[in-house]
């Protein structure tokens, strides 16, 4: 009997005498936990902005009649693109001279009528031209400062002294098929977006036709073409 009743206490008596109540307890209560704030989260990464390209100078018209020295003009730093005509028989040089009459370079030396252009890589400062010349003239200084190009494939065509572009490359090797049909110097050299010369295409004199493979730098470039008669320069990346 007692061991009985030792195992009783044990687990205890499902069967609760009648009459006899049961005590009811209520579960703890618990504190609603502190409203928190939500975890940061880091921001998903977006693309850097894109940097719009500088705004291009205003374009600059110089022109005269025979020979003459110009007033000077204002450029910045960069690129500066010559277009110029010249309406005579004779001889037609134009030289590039800073305002205190050092030379720089010399721009254009035809005989007769010339239509055409050429460029130049050229500091911030004040210029002049020197012309020699029997007829009308005009030199149109631009300054284009592009952000982009025309894509690869492509092909750039022109007559004379000519500037082309502006061209994207992606930094992969371009294979320059080129064809000139003409008596004089045919020269293609292909400049950065600054103007300044990264290769020689062609050094030829008269008809010509071929190709070769050259590795141009990711960025915007120009072609700088001399030449007295039509060419093309196709231009396909490797």
């Amino acid at each position: 009997m007692l061991v009985l009743l030792l195992l009783g206490g044990l687990f205890g008596d499902n069967n609760q005498p009648s009459g006899t109540a049961t005590r009811r307890t209520s579960p703890p209560t618990t504190q609603a936990p502190e409203a928190t704030e939500p975890a940061a989260t880091e921001p998903e990464p977006t693309e850097p902005p894109t940097t719009a390209a500088p705004a291009a100078p205003r374009s600059q018209t110089i022109s005269g009649r025979g020979k003459t020295a110009t007033k000077a003009f204002r450029v910045t730093d960069g690129m500066a693109i010559f277009r110029f005509q010249h309406q005579g028989s004779s001889n037609f040089i134009v030289g590039l001279l800073t305002s205190r009459g050092e030379e720089i370079d010399n721009l254009v030396n035809e005989i007769g009528t010339t239509n055409g252009a050429t460029a130049r890589p050229l500091e911030a400062g004040r210029y002049l031209f020197n012309v020699e010349a029997d007829g009308s003239w005009s030199i149109r200084i631009e300054q284009p400062r592009p952000g982009s190009g025309r894509g690869l494939p492509t092909t750039a065509k022109g007559r004379g002294h000519s500037v082309a572009g502006p061209f994207q490359a992606t930094g992969v090797g371009v294979r320059f098929e080129l064809r000139h049909r003409g008596e004089s110097n045919f020269i293609v050299d292909v400049l950065d977006v600054d103007g300044q010369t990264i290769g020689n295409l062609s050094n030829e004199i008269g008809s010509f036709e071929g190709s070769m493979v050259g590795e141009v730098p990711e960025g915007v470039f120009w072609l700088n073409v001399q030449a007295d008669g039509s060419w093309t320069v196709t231009m396909r990346p490797l």
